[in-house]
């Protein structure tokens, strides 16, 4: 189970814990680009990560609207679409 202070998280089944990815801390941003559309969430500040724990975990959360949707595999659930190299930024998207 994720801690009630954070926003958002993940469950580490190898090191039997969750991961806070990050505090909401930013307002709600439309997103409206030639590739989609949509709502971006931020999140900041998470649990101690990278070289020498010295920075903190971030997400970025997509609500990516799609009127195909029923095409998708895994359609209606949340997909981990990229974690960087030291495992400090990660990017969700979800078609809605």
């Amino acid at each position: 189970k994720c801690s009630k202070e954070s926003s958002i998280c993940a469950f580490s089944q190898q090191l039997n814990e969750s991961i806070n990815l990050g505090y909401f801390n930013k307002d709600l941003e439309i997103v409206d680009n030639k590739n989609w559309t949509g709502l971006k969430l931020t999140y900041t500040n998470g649990d101690k990560c990278g070289l020498n724990m010295t920075q903190t975990k971030n997400t970025v959360l997509y609500f990516v609207c799609d009127q195909n949707i029923e095409n998708y595999v895994g359609f209606n659930k949340p997909q981990l679409t990229f974690v960087s190299e030291d495992k400090c930024y990660h990017e969700i998207y979800w078609r809605t």
